[in-house]
């Protein structure tokens, strides 16, 4: 082809079979135009390369000429190992040229590339070998801990990055396809943390970081003991447990499953949710929340009024006193008391005075002498608010961290002078890119002083651990 009509590769209405002016060059009559559908124009590359397809259609005719070929007959093909010998590639996408035993076919589909290798997995734990890179092309032949010789595998790519790499090996137990993530995980701990399930139902699956179920087992609430566990590389917790169907793993459900570990039976349990409390959107420098005005940016700082914010949060705000001062109330027993111009607010726990908390910045008089305008780091230290705040200020999402404390059961004795208190809590998601979290602390302090702390720094924060995550995926 030396030329061709104006966005030849284009077709407005989508029509494969639209012509196309293209000029080509003969040898005997020079350059000539022709007209063919577009699905018709391209290049075709030949070359060798073995081939994995999972799921494919394929056509006995070149996928271009369907219209054409009435006679062309197609066959779905799965869990197949071919040979494609060429690629026709055209603005429509690629066809392949396979060899099958049936004889030369088309598809569209591009199949995983097989690469020849030379290395050995060393398993101290049992490994399942497939009869294709796929955990549903047949029961697997389990090969005995030992030295496995990978001499082809597939590597892992987009179509299947999850998966990982298979690895085509052989064993004292004769051939066949491996991958880690389809088989009991060489670095699983010993464990023996009791599990309270109270999910109505409880997948089995028979290996972990893998959809693939055991059996289609379920498991009502009830409490079991799990003697292994695993943490999957994105932070989740796996626990390995004996069941009517053998040995299989799961995953919790943090809203409902409880955990207690081995060694901290006394541990509170503590669970905690995001509450959504509203977007709002800042336009000529005004924020607002709905129809209504609540807020403002001044010197690149963002104001709210806190009498609007108050009641998206649940606190009810009475005021101002006689010392011009307003109170902002939650019905969980918690209130504040702040005024304009004063960078102290007093914290009170069901009506009493606890401490006093100084601010970054004091609050600003309203313009429409209701409760003070607060800054919107003076909104997180007072609401407990969660802010997601874009880059330009645009938009401004709010949330809160909830939790609900379990029983609290002391130790009855301590030896030494030391107390320990501990305490296990399921919190929920993960902080967004913009988000600044308020999540739960416990402060530790000693209540039988009289003095007013004008801050938390005479108040010990509990340390926190992180130590794993539980999945929220639910078949």
């Amino acid at each position: 082809m030396v030329g061709a009509e104006k966005q030849w590769f284009y077709s407005p209405k989508h029509d494969e079979n639209e012509l196309k002016w293209l000029k080509i060059r003969t040898s005997w009559l020079g350059d000539q135009w022709i007209r063919l559908p577009l699905k018709q124009i391209g290049s075709y590359y030949s070359h060798t390369k073995k081939k994995y397809y999972g799921t494919a259609e394929f056509s006995s005719v070149p996928l271009w000429n369907h219209v054409a070929d009435s006679s062309a007959s197609h066959r779905q093909i799965r869990d197949q190992i071919f040979t494609e010998t060429g690629e026709f590639q055209s603005p429509l996408g690629s066809f392949y040229q396979v060899e099958t035993p049936e004889g030369t076919r088309w598809t569209r589909y591009p199949g995983e590339f097989i690469t020849e290798a030379n290395e050995t997995i060393t398993r101290r734990q049992p490994a399942p070998l497939y009869p294709s890179p796929s955990p549903y092309s047949g029961k697997p032949n389990v090969a005995a801990p030992q030295t496995l010789t990978v001499f082809e595998k597939i590597e892992a790519n987009p179509v299947r990055d999850w998966e990982g790499t298979w690895y085509h090996v052989r064993s004292n137990e004769g051939e066949g396809w491996f991958n880690p993530k389809y088989a009991d995980p060489e670095d699983a701990k010993p464990d023996n943390t009791e599990i309270d399930l109270q999910s109505d139902k409880t997948w089995l699956y028979q290996y972990p970081d893998s959809s693939q179920l055991l059996n289609y087992g379920v498991l009502g609430p009830q409490k079991i003991r799990a003697p292994a566990a695993w943490t999957a590389p994105n932070g989740t917790r796996w626990f390995q447990i004996p069941t009517f169907l053998g040995n299989a793993w799961v995953t919790l459900n943090p809203t409902r499953d409880r955990l207690q570990l081995p060694g901290r039976e006394q541990d509170m349990q503590i669970s905690g949710e995001i509450s959504r409390k509203g977007a709002i959107y800042k336009t000529d420098n005004t924020f607002t929340f709905g129809d209504a005005k609540v807020g403002y940016e001044r010197d690149g700082e963002l104001y709210f009024h806190s009498a609007v914010v108050a009641k998206m949060y649940q606190y009810t705000v009475t005021g101002p006193d006689r010392e011009n001062g307003w109170t902002f109330a939650h019905p969980s027993g918690y209130s504040f008391r702040i005024k304009a111009g004063e960078k102290k607010a007093v914290v009170s726990w069901k009506g009493e005075t606890r401490r006093s908390v100084i601010l970054s910045a004091a609050p600003v008089a309203s313009a429409d002498q209701e409760a003070p305008d607060l800054r919107i780091d003076e909104m997180r230290t007072l609401f407990g608010a969660s802010t997601e705040v874009t880059p330009n200020h645009s938009e401004v999402l709010l949330h809160s961290a909830e939790y609900t404390l379990g029983a609290f059961n002391p130790p009855t004795e301590v030896k030494g002078n030391l107390l320990h208190l501990s305490a296990l809590c399921y919190d929920a998601g993960s902080l967004q890119p913009n988000e600044v979290g308020n999540r739960l602390k416990i402060y530790v302090y000693d209540r039988s002083s009289d003095t007013l702390s004008d801050s938390f720094a005479s108040a010990a924060v509990a340390s926190e651990e992180m130590l794993f995550s539980l999945s929220m995926d639910r078949v």
